[in-house]
């Protein structure tokens, strides 16, 4: 963008398109306007926006096409798209800082034990 809100940095292994013969879960297909296509899927891959990060499977895209990042990455690292002002801002919920909701029964005091998770 020409605001300089979104940087593209990308690490990853030289590309290789799989062969339409070779659909797994681990590769699968895409339906594009010109047709079905193969894709590359990389698991388990920390995506950072403005120095909040999660981490995601994504999908390897042309380097020539704009990158697309969907809600539910955006709200676990607890963003909210300004659609007048055109830009991401902190959950105005939580006072637009990064927290994590966890909604249970019952939470004790000790975060250890909160919810079961340990």
């Amino acid at each position: 963008m020409a605001n300089g809100l979104w940087t593209r940095t990308v690490e990853q292994a030289p590309r290789s398109r799989p062969r339409a013969s070779s659909r797994t879960p681990e590769n699968p297909s895409a339906r594009t306007i010109s047709g079905e296509i193969p894709i590359i899927c990389y698991r388990a891959v920390r995506l950072t926006v403005q120095g909040r990060d999660c981490v995601v499977d994504v999908s390897g895209i042309a380097d020539h096409l704009p990158v697309i990042i969907g809600q539910i990455p955006l709200e676990s690292m607890d963003w909210v798209v300004d659609m007048r002002g055109q830009r991401l801002i902190g959950n105005p919920e939580h006072g637009g800082e990064d927290m994590v909701d966890i909604f249970c029964a019952e939470i004790e005091t000790n975060p250890k034990h909160a919810c079961n998770h340990v």
